[in-house]
């Protein structure tokens, strides 16, 4: 795992370091359980009133062929 972001982090309202918190560790755990990556990254990205967090790896995706659904 990498984990990237601005140093320091700015301040941020606690329901969203909260909300962030939990995606960041929910998608972590997907890599491990369900993609065959060797890698993951995660990137924040603060920008005014604009946050963002992606995870990405290198792992094989999902399959195709299954229903959407949420997740």
């Amino acid at each position: 795992f990498e984990v990237t972001g601005p140093a320091p982090p700015p301040p941020l309202p606690a329901a969203v370091e909260v909300a962030a918190f939990r995606i960041a560790a929910e998608a972590m755990t997907n890599v491990v359980r369900h993609s065959g990556a060797t890698r993951c990254r995660v990137e924040i990205e603060v920008s005014g009133t604009t946050f963002q967090l992606t995870v990405s790896d290198n792992g094989h995706g999902t399959d195709r062929t299954t229903e959407g659904g949420i997740g």
